[in-house]
């Protein structure tokens, strides 16, 4: 199976797309324009500046706002949810929006490691304290630092929409291995372990009957 064979082509699409560069179309130095809009209906289309969008440029497609905090291009939650399933994704209140963010978080944003700064913080409901040393969890898929605590009931394994899909390409490739591992070797999936199931033993007499 190919890395993103499952996983919708905008959004690796969006998940590539580097923003708020400035506009080839509107690069007026005294109204420069930063691209911060993106279609997902139009298939590697360049990020576009809100003066395109308010001259109807995808006029009828679904466009998405992003949005940027700590060097990261992010989405507002409302927005995003309603096109892939975030609920593993860690979210974050920034300026008053929660987001999430698009692309793997990468040391540039904090020296020290930490995602935490005053304008930037987990949504309230997160329990998250900064007197509070328990451990927190880590992101599945490069380790990130995540806020949310080991004991939280919040099922937050990712840091952004990029290590989601990474995740779970991993979790299909592994699935995928151990099918082909069993076919390989003759195993009828009743009996096959698969992650979930143990190989039945075999029968054996009973010395005393």
């Amino acid at each position: 199976m190919g890395e993103h064979a499952t996983c919708p082509q905008w959004l690796l699409h969006l998940i590539e797309t580097e923003f708020y560069e400035l506009c080839e179309n509107h690069s007026d130095p005294n109204r420069a324009k930063h691209c911060n809009f993106f279609c997902v209906d139009c298939t590697k289309s360049p990020p576009f500046c809100d003066h395109c969008n308010s001259n109807n440029v995808h006029k009828g497609h679904q466009v998405i706002q992003v949005y940027r905090s700590s060097y990261s291009p992010g989405i507002k939650i409302p927005v995003i949810r309603t096109l892939f399933d975030i609920s593993e994704i860690q979210p974050y209140s920034i300026n008053r929006n929660s987001i999430i963010y698009i692309q793997q978080r990468t040391s540039k944003e904090n020296s020290n490691g930490s995602v935490i700064n005053q304008s930037q913080r987990p949504l309230s409901n997160h329990n998250y304290s900064e007197t509070n040393h328990k451990r927190k969890r880590r992101c599945e898929s490069c380790q990130w630092e995540l806020t949310t605590l080991e004991d939280s009931p919040h099922n937050y394994k990712f840091c952004s929409v990029e290590c989601r899909v990474k995740g779970s390409n991993r979790s299909r490739q592994i699935e995928d291995d151990i099918e082909v591992f069993g076919s390989i070797n003759g195993c009828d999936e009743q009996y096959c372990y698969a992650g979930r199931k143990r190989r039945k033993s075999i029968p054996r007499r009973s010395p005393l009957s």
